[in-house]
């Protein structure tokens, strides 16, 4: 392999950790043929010991590669002291040397803070502002709908990766930003004291190379391993979406960041509304594919008897809050005849969040529509229940809790109160 590319992540404004690298990679046998946002491309050459040098020109173009008449003087100079030009990256320029001890670059201190401003503020400054509104509009929006259907979320696991990445990702574009602003504010004191700018501390540069890895991998987690088809396909399509601004603003914004950015603007609010449709549109029946149970806790045959031939699917789901699952029976024509989801909380405090979930906001695991009443009933084998009404319903509705497990119970056919508390016997059960 002759060429390959690198996703690095120095900050531009680290000179002193950029020439370090540069260095290091010419004593491994690769030599900087060019340099993007993120992707590198370095040459094969023989291992040597070369060190690297960087500059910076005000009057650079941020479109083209290749270097204004100024730059050109400027490379002709520091070639007759040993210096050999390598690249551009906007308004810096790259520098390498096999000497010994070779003769300073010349950089005035001034210009050189002055063009990393200018740069910084289109190539680095404003996609990480965009990354960061962007996926704050979705941590905001995912949070509210966590917060206004738990039961439907509490144990949605792709669902809180999802939330994990959007917040990971906007912490990296504040904490990137925040961190800049501090290193320009002391540089500029220094220069104006006729210092130089300061190199970026070590915390910094360890913590430039902290996301890729674990957002990489998360991003594959979310889009090629989950089996939720559900969760998939709503939040895989903003996913897409905010992965291409993402990409087009960090690998592209070199050459086109006006446009690109726009672009994310638009995207960053789009996906709001886009996962919002999706979210709404989302059949909780699909939550994973159904399967045969080959021991469900209750059938209907364990209540009365049944005259059709019947069957029992179940899905299951879970996460570190609370574990689903949900078991429907049906008869010889598909028509159901009960089903029941059993949510097993990890904790006691979810329980009241979770209860007041199913009974006043609009959320029986999934769906949207609000019960008109309910009536507390008393069960010996339940610390609570509740009969739960809608306009014009034909079958019995109840939750059952104890302890920190609740049960949601439908019959399609009318019980009575011994059968009911017959099913919430083994449903309440200890596992």
């Amino acid at each position: 392999m002759k060429t390959k590319y690198r996703l690095e992540s120095i900050a531009f404004y680290d000179t002193e950790a950029l020439a370090a690298h540069l260095g290091e990679m010419a004593a491994l046998g690769w030599e900087l043929e060019s340099v993007g946002l993120l992707l590198w491309k370095y040459r094969k050459i023989q291992p040597e010991k070369r060190t690297y040098g960087i500059t910076f020109f005000p009057d650079a173009s941020e479109v083209k590669d290749s270097p204004t008449q100024v730059q050109s003087d400027f490379i002709e100079e520091q070639a007759e002291k040993g210096w050999q030009y390598v690249t551009q990256w906007n308004q810096m320029q790259f520098f390498q040397t096999t000497a010994e001890h070779p003769a300073p670059l010349f950089v005035n201190e001034n210009q050189r803070l002055d063009a990393i401003k200018k740069s910084m503020a289109i190539t680095f400054l404003l996609p990480h502002i965009l990354l960061l509104f962007g996926f704050l509009l979705q941590v905001t929006y995912n949070a509210k709908q966590i917060y206004l259907h738990p039961l439907h979320y509490i144990t949605d696991s792709v669902a809180w990766w999802f939330l994990l990445i959007q917040t990971l990702t906007a912490a990296y574009a504040l904490i990137s930003c925040l961190a800049y602003f501090r290193w320009y504010k002391k540089s500029l004191a220094a220069v104006k004291t006729g210092g130089n700018c300061l190199p970026a501390k070590k915390g910094q540069r360890i913590f430039a190379k902290i996301p890729y890895l674990p957002l990489g991998f998360l991003f594959l987690w979310c889009f090629l391993l989950p089996p939720n088809l559900r969760t998939l396909v709503g939040n895989a399509s903003s996913g897409i979406v905010l992965t291409m601004a993402v990409l087009g603003i960090l690998l592209l914004g070199k050459t086109a960041s006006a446009v690109l950015s726009c672009m994310a603007v638009v995207l960053a609010v789009s996906v709001v509304f886009i996962n919002h449709h999706l979210t709404i549109a989302r059949d909780p029946i699909l939550a994973k594919p159904l399967v045969l149970a080959e021991n469900p806790p209750l059938t209907m045959e364990q209540l009365k008897e049944v005259e059709t031939d019947t069957y029992v699917t179940f899905t299951e789901n879970s996460t570190i809050f609370a574990a689903a699952q949900s078991y429907t029976q049906w008869d010889g024509a598909k028509n159901p005849i009960m089903g029941y989801t059993i949510l097993d909380l990890s904790c006691e405090a979810l329980v009241d969040t979770c209860v007041d979930a199913s009974l006043h906001r609009r959320d029986d695991w999934g769906t949207s529509h609000p019960y008109d009443s309910q009536k507390s009933l008393t069960l010996d084998s339940a610390d609570a229940a509740w009969q739960l009404y809608e306009d014009g319903q034909t079958w019995q509705t109840y939750l059952l809790q104890k302890d920190n497990r609740l049960v949601s119970l439908s019959f399609f056919e009318h019980v009575t109160p011994e059968e009911l508390e017959e099913a919430a016997s083994v449903l309440l059960a200890e596992s």
